[in-house]
Order: C-alpha cells, then sequence, then structure tokens
C-alpha cells in the first residue's frame, strides 16, 4: 500500500500506488502537525465517549484495554486506508468541464502545492483500462489529484489513524480551495469547487409534464423539472483476501452495515423529487442511496450496487482493497472522525468471523432508499429475512456487540500487544 519512492525524472518523482491513490502513510508537510495537534486536542474527548460507549465499562483497566485493542490491531492500526473525493467544478461562465478541471489542476501546481509524477503501474492488477492514461499530479502531502471525467478528484494519501483521516480530508478541502483560486485566476472567471455528492439542475419538459409545482401544464407548453445527477466519495479499506473469496460471505456481513449507518454518516442533500415519486425537490440523508439498483457492481457509474466488486488492491495480492462507494462528502469533523474509526472496527471484526451471522434484511437496496427518505418520522424500519420487523438503530446494536465481543477476545488482545511493540520499534528506528 504505501507509496516507492524511485529516483526524479525529467517526468517528476515517480511514486507506485497507494489505497486510495495517495502516497504514504502519515506523511507529514508544512501545516500538517499543527492541524493534526488541533484535531487531537479537540477529539480526545469524542474519542473517549466512543470508547466508553462501546466498551459499557467504568473500570480503569478495562478502559486502557480496551483502547489498546480499538487503537491498535483489533482496530484501526491494522487497516490502511483512504478517501477518494470528487469535486464538481462550476464558473460563473459556460466552460466546458474538463477544462475547468484541469484549469484547476495547473492552479495548484503553479501555487506550489503539487506536481506532476509518472505512476508506476508495472505491477498493478486493474479492471480499469483507462487509467493507464491518465495524467496525475500529487500534493505536497502525498495526495493524487486528477481529472476525472470531468470532476477533480483529490484522493488523500494512505493512513491507518482515524485523526489522519480527518486531517487528510481538511487538507484535501484546502487543495481544493487553493485550486479554485488558481482556475478563477487563469480563466479570468470566478470557479466554484463544491464538495457534495449530487447536482440538481432544470431541464425543460413538454406539455403534460409535472414541474416544481406539482401540477400539470398545458399541452404544448414547455415547464421545467428538477433533475438529479450523483458522484462520489469513495472509501477504500486495505483487508485480508482470504476474507472476500467468498463474496456472498461479505455481503451478508457489510450490507446490513453499508445500508444502516447513514444514520450517523449520512451528508443529507436535496434531490429530484422524481426519484421518490413526488413533486418538486426531497431532502434526503443519504443522497448516494437513492442511486443504488444491486446488491454488488463492478461499475460504479451505473447500476451501482451496494458493494462494489473492484479487485484492484494496490498493493500486494494477499490483499483485497474494499472499494466502499458510498462514503459521503462530509464536512463535519467529528462525523469524518466517526465515521473512520467505526468502518475501520467493522471490517475487522468480519475479518475475524464475527459478522458471519450478521442479520439478513429482506430488500437491502429498497430499506437503503427508504430509510435515506425518513426524514420525518426517523423510524428507519428494516424488514428482515426471516419475517422480523427491526430498525436501522437495532442492526447497528448488532454490530456494537460484535466489535465488543472481538475487542475482548483473546485473539485481538494478542494482535493488539503484538502490534503496539511494532509500533513502538519502528518508531525508535526512526529515531536512530
Amino acid at each position: 500500500m504505501r507509496a516507492k519512492r524511485t529516483r526524479s525524472s525529467n517526468e517528476g518523482e515517480v511514486a507506485s500506488s497507494s489505497g486510495s491513490g495517495g502516497g504514504r502513510v502519515g506523511r507529514s508537510v508544512g501545516g500538517y502537525s499543527g492541524l493534526r495537534r488541533w484535531l487531537g486536542r479537540t477529539y480526545l474527548m469524542h474519542l473517549s465517549v466512543f470508547l466508553s460507549a462501546v466498551l459499557r465499562s467504568g473500570k480503569e483497566e478495562g478502559s486502557k484495554r480496551f483502547k489498546m485493542v480499538a487503537l491498535g490491531a483489533g482496530g484501526t492500526l491494522r487497516k490502511i486506508r483512504g478517501v477518494e473525493q470528487e469535486y464538481p467544478v462550476s464558473a460563473s461562465a459556460a466552460f466546458n468541464p474538463n477544462l475547468l478541471v484541469n484549469a484547476a489542476i495547473q492552479g495548484l501546481r503553479r501555487k506550489g502545492f503539487s506536481k506532476l509524477v509518472r505512476w508506476d503501474i508495472s505491477t498493478e492488477v486493474s479492471q480499469e483500462s483507462h487509467e493507464f492514461k491518465i495524467t496525475n499530479s500529487y500534493g505536497e502531502n502525498g495526495c493524487r489529484i486528477y481529472n476525472d471525467l470531468g470532476h477533480l478528484e483529490i484522493s488523500t494519501p494512505s493512513y491507518n489513524d482515524p485523526f489522519d483521516a480527518v486531517a487528510y480530508e481538511k487538507a484535501s478541502e484546502i487543495y481544493a480551495f487553493v485550486a479554485s483560486v488558481g482556475a478563477s485566476l487563469a480563466l479570468k472567471k470566478r470557479v466554484l469547487i463544491h464538495k457534495n455528492n449530487v447536482a440538481n439542475f432544470f431541464v425543460k419538459t413538454a406539455g403534460g409534464a409535472v414541474g416544481l409545482s406539482g401540477g400539470g401544464v398545458r399541452k404544448g407548453a414547455e415547464e421545467k423539472r428538477v433533475k438529479t445527477n450523483t458522484y462520489a466519495t469513495h472509501g477504500n479499506f486495505l483487508t485480508e483476501r482470504r476474507a472476500c473469496k467468498d463474496w456472498r460471505r461479505v455481503e451478508r456481513a457489510l450490507i446490513p452495515w453499508v445500508v444502516t449507518r447513514i444514520i450517523f454518516t449520512g451528508a443529507g442533500d436535496v434531490i429530484s423529487g422524481e426519484i421518490v415519486k413526488k413533486s418538486g425537490i426531497k431532502f434526503v440523508i443519504s443522497p448516494r442511496a437513492m442511486f443504488v439498483m444491486r446488491l454488488s457492481s463492478l461499475s460504479t457509474t451505473s447500476a451501482r450496487g451496494i458493494l462494489n466488486t473492484r479487485d484492484q488492491p494496490h498493493a500486494s495480492k494477499k490483499y483485497f482493497r474494499l472499494h466502499d462507494i458510498h462514503f459521503e462528502a462530509l464536512r463535519s469533523e467529528y462525523a469524518i472522525f466517526l465515521r473512520d474509526i467505526t468502518q475501520a472496527l467493522v471490517i475487522r471484526a468480519f475479518e475475524l468471523g464475527f459478522l458471519d451471522d450478521a442479520p439478513e434484511i429482506e430488500d437491502p437496496v429498497q430499506t437503503f432508499k427508504r430509510i435515506s427518505a425518513d426524514t420525518q418520522e426517523c423510524e428507519w424500519r428494516v424488514r428482515l429475512k426471516n419475517g422480523e420487523q427491526t430498525d436501522a438503530v437495532s442492526i447497528l446494536q448488532f454490530y456494537l456487540a460484535k466489535i465488543e465481543e472481538m475487542l475482548s477476545s483473546g485473539e485481538a488482545v494478542a494482535a493488539a500487544k503484538k502490534q503496539s511493540v511494532a509500533v513502538r520499534e519502528a518508531r525508535e528506528e526512526r529515531k536512530s
């Protein structure tokens, strides 16, 4: 997963791919250390609350033990990960989207925030042939920057710490802002870069269609209606390949998690009411959920699945990169932190076999959409395959209980101690 550096060439520094397309784990550059210290002070309290809630124990020794396991091999340190964010770019004048994105990328390079880098793909296992043609820039903090089908894509460096998850997400936003300034100067028009997952725009309809008002219009007349397109935030977690060989097992363990976690990870946005068979627009908890069509898919742009089967590990073939196409464009630092640490713990529990008996949802695709659209009663009802009626909170409590079980198991404690020793040795080696 970690980027391998080689000698510089005329084309710039050469780097191999990392988990989300970024550079090495935990690389620090100007401003990052201060941001991380600020995040540490701000979120230490939130972390303590989270650990206490999961542990449900007031014993000091138990709390120390849980923290060691949760932030060690039993959870986040064992899971190398990264996030890809697609930023749409707009301007106060009509420009081709690719021109806008390229101007933004060039603006970053002019400001010294990034440089062109040739991506070494000689050892890659790839299902995406178009990636061989992508021109890549790498940011000073190791992030990967490129034009992804008319969106500015910024992929964080690989990391294994929830504080880094927040720091790199905020750094990505700063890069996007600097890119918008650079593009504005180059094009002499105001250029904006947005962080969201849906674009709403008006389209004209012929007579008899339903417009924003919800009423019919006379034959032959034109009226505007709202259309919604979606683009993505992708999470990437290094996962043991042996755990993913039976994809039915992956679906059983992780689909209920992805479907129900949105009640605390959903970004919230408005979409066209047509998607939920209503007029006008509709606010939903998770805009991405409304565009899902099946349980699993290889494609990320059409007939999307809840899970993605892309086999492109960017690492040794003993690993599988779990490519989560339903991360969302979050701005809240607390939500980013919580999403990262819970996802890492859930995936580790899956690898160790603690989630093999996860509740089976009768219709995961429709349930995903129904929970997202339930913004009034907030009942978040779920019907299981066995006919039982439950809700999203109850399913999340299943995952909480399984994480508790994992963290109190002898295997997790032993692995945490081993990881702790390895981390300490690595730090001492760096000092020497």
